[in-house]
């Protein structure tokens, strides 16, 4: 059931959002894993969301929308950091690989004894 995969969003109601937006308030809703946005009917600025357990699958297509899957947010999502401790990480990810949550703050340095750290290693 569809309905029950579709994240609520009131700032969502009426259109006349950018891409931008939706993105934003996908970032600033928990459950929320992807979004769809475009024009549906003669709604411009059409923007939903949508929870980890719907997938593209679950979507109907439209020429008028674009879906973003957001691999990292959403419920049971997690993303681990790339890259090493002389690079900033450019998302918020999970350091320590023990951690069940993202322990690393966007602009903070994963060191490889998976310590979060604000300097970049030696």
């Amino acid at each position: 059931d569809t309905a029950l995969k579709s994240v609520p969003c009131v700032q969502c109601e009426g259109g006349g959002l950018s891409a931008a937006e939706c993105d934003r308030i996908c970032q600033d809703t928990p459950e929320c894993h992807m979004f769809s946005y475009g024009t549906n009917g003669t709604v411009t600025g059409f923007c939903s969301l949508w929870s980890s357990a719907a997938s593209l699958r679950d979507l109907t297509p439209a020429r008028t929308l674009d879906t973003y899957v957001c691999r990292c947010r959403g419920e049971g999502k997690v993303c681990n950091c790339k890259g090493s401790r002389y690079i900033a990480q450019p998302y918020q990810c999970r350091c320590d690989r023990n951690s069940s949550t993202e322990d690393c703050a966007a602009g903070m340095y994963c060191w490889d004894d998976g310590s979060c750290r604000e300097a970049p290693g030696a």
